[in-house]
């Protein structure tokens, strides 16, 4: 390889974090720590009181939790699966967790399920921890200039031969086409030391891979910096087109010693405008960039700069473009908003004229599909000031617009939206179902309905018994089976008196602190009359805390459930209410999705009761 050559090997031409759109290593590393560490504080405890969590990435967002459990599953008993999702619509992040019971089912994993297949797409599989390095990671190497049909698959194979991988990463586009670059992490750094000697320079699919150790983000852009300061090279554009380089040579001569020159020519040997000029010493071309920088010669007027490379223009573009949309978003924020749950025929004109009552609207778009036109479901409006914002997602929220009651909420970017996901995944990484919402009556008041709290409010401990069903409070998600986990009787009725009697044989060599409780039904300060026949609307809701909203809204939901399944009434209402109000109010008005989230959460019960103990 020639010295220029090798010096851009050293100045990567891409970022990862400017591949995929998506995330990058260090991102998917950041989130599997924290998931990580906040599964850890919340599963079920094992003997070793450490946990076993997999990260699982680059998925296909069609997949769900059972499709994971029919690959993992065979390695060993898996305690939990979860795929992790936007929290607005809902859809997959492209990755989850996996925790097994021990760690030999976890290595197994990896060794034998990384780049799987799922649904066509090869998936990436590793340990839900934080990395025993910090900065540099000496085991990381670079890859570059592999043909685009190499898959990380072709990459592992050939690199395993040198020690033991545990990453391995393709950068790909917008599209999922591979940019021709990627990463390995080796578990040592003799490792990575032995693959760089042997398959630097190597042919694979007829091309000369370059493969040396990982610069992190922040020494290349420190390298950057330190070349504009000690450049040679000069960049000269607006060159005449019958130019020679014996002439530019001499419009530069004046400045001090010149190494080289070179007018860019086409395969006909046209000038193409520009050319460059290398001087021997930093300071003779820093005046040459000055002095000669929008001059005029032979009747154009010159541009002159320092000189640089592709990847470096490729940063600066970023950043501009980076700057540009943080001032467009401060300039937004708190004047824009989301509105989704749009019917088909909403289109931009009906959505202006629905919020325009509540001020000067400065933009309006409907979402659609850029092959076919028909609109997402979705849409934004913004205002001109945050007061007007403000009175239309209080006003708007839950309101018909078109055929359907719509969710108003101000817009978020979406790694905001990414970011307050992965806060709330920290805080309560599982959401279980702890006991069937039951109707309790309450005699202080005709008519009055108070449904007991599923877990702890206020500094009170419910009874920690392993369950067998996990919720995601995300949107309106999927209900499913929790494997392994004991059942218990169904007190869809009445409320029980939990023990440590109720844990079943199968789990008690698992070790567990049970706290014998009696739930009872606290009276109420602001206790509310629920009238059913009166339609329901957020402005009715917004008065009442949190607790009295789902005690309206499960009774609404309680008379539903009961219609259809008046046995796992208890424990259908339950897991409904872990929706969000804005979701459970959106089913009352809806009640064809409202049965159809009913049926969904009494298959899975179905399902989870005829399944061996």
């Amino acid at each position: 390889m020639t010295d220029s050559t090798s010096t851009n090997e050293n100045l990567y031409q891409e970022d990862a974090a400017l591949g995929p759109p998506g995330l990058s290593m260090e991102q998917q590393q950041d989130i599997a720590i924290a998931q990580g560490q906040a599964a850890s504080q919340h599963r079920r405890p094992v003997n070793t009181g450490q946990t076993h969590s997999l990260y699982v990435g680059e998925l296909d967002p069609s997949v769900e939790e059972t499709a994971l459990l029919d690959v993992f599953a065979g390695i060993g008993p898996v305690d939990t699966i979860r795929v992790c999702r936007d929290a607005i619509t809902n859809q997959s992040l492209g990755y989850a967790f996996v925790t097994f019971s021990n760690e030999v089912d976890g290595d197994q994993a990896i060794q034998a399920l990384n780049y799987t297949l799922i649904k066509g797409k090869p998936c990436r599989v590793m340990w839900a921890q934080k990395p025993v390095h910090k900065g540099r990671a000496p085991g990381n190497i670079f890859i570059k200039n592999f043909d685009p049909a190499v898959t990380p698959k072709s990459l592992l194979d050939t690199f395993s031969a040198f020690g033991q991988i545990t990453e391995c990463k393709i950068v790909t586009d917008e599209r999922g086409q591979s940019k021709g670059y990627g990463f390995i992490r080796f578990d040592t750094i003799e490792a990575a030391e032995r693959a760089i000697t042997n398959v630097n320079g190597m042919m694979l699919y007829d091309r000369e891979l370059f493969v040396g150790h990982y610069v992190p983000r922040h020494e290349r852009m420190q390298r950057f910096e330190e070349a504009k300061h000690r450049f040679t090279n000069v960049y000269v554009k607006n060159l005449v087109p019958d130019i020679t380089e014996e002439e530019l040579r001499e419009l530069f001569i004046c400045f001090g010693p010149i190494l080289s020159v070179m007018i860019q020519r086409d395969d006909q040997g046209v000038s193409r405008g520009f050319g460059f000029v290398n001087f021997e010493r930093h300071d003779d071309a820093e005046r040459a960039v000055q002095q000669m920088h929008d001059t005029e010669y032979i009747g154009k007027r010159l541009f002159v700069t320092r000189a640089q490379k592709r990847s470096e223009r490729d940063e600066e573009l970023r950043r501009q473009h980076e700057s540009f949309g943080q001032s467009r978003s401060r300039y937004n924020q708190g004047v824009n908003l989301y509105i989704k749950n749009l019917s088909d025929d909403v289109n931009d004109e009906v959505l202006r004229s629905s919020f325009s009552k509540f001020g000067t609207i400065t933009s309006v778009k409907v979402m659609r599909e850029e092959m076919t036109s028909h609109s997402k479901g979705f849409g934004f409006v913004c205002f001109t000031t945050p007061t007007e914002a403000k009175r239309a997602v209080s006003e708007m929220n839950g309101k018909v617009v078109g055929k359907k009651a719509v969710y108003v909420a101000l817009a978020q970017k979406k790694e905001d939206r990414r970011h307050q996901l992965e806060l709330n995944h920290h805080r309560t990484p599982y959401m279980q179902l702890q006991q069937p919402y039951v109707p309790m009556p309450y005699n202080a008041y005709p008519g009055h309905v108070y449904y007991e709290p599923a877990y702890a409010q206020h500094g009170f401990q419910p009874t920690p018994l392993p369950q067998n069903m996990m919720v995601s409070r995300s949107g309106l998600g999927r209900w499913h089976p929790k494997p392994a986990y004991m059942t218990y009787p169904d007190t869809s009725m009445y409320p029980s008196t939990l023990s440590s009697d109720a844990t079943s044989a199968s789990s008690a060599a698992i070790p567990t602190t049970v706290y014998p409780t009696i739930m009872t039904s606290p009276v109420p300060e602001h206790a509310s009359t629920v009238t059913v026949e009166e339609p329901l609307t957020m402005d009715d809701l917004k008065h009442h805390p949190v607790e009295q909203q789902k005690q309206i809204l499960g009774e609404r939901i309680y008379n539903v459930v009961y219609g259809k399944h008046p046995n796992a009434a208890g424990k259908i209402t339950g897991m409904l209410l872990e929706m969000g109000s804005d979701d459970l109010l959106y089913l009352l008005g809806n009640r064809e999705l409202l049965l159809e989230k009913i049926q969904e959460a009494m298959d899975v019960l179905v399902k989870h009761q005829a399944a061996p103990a």
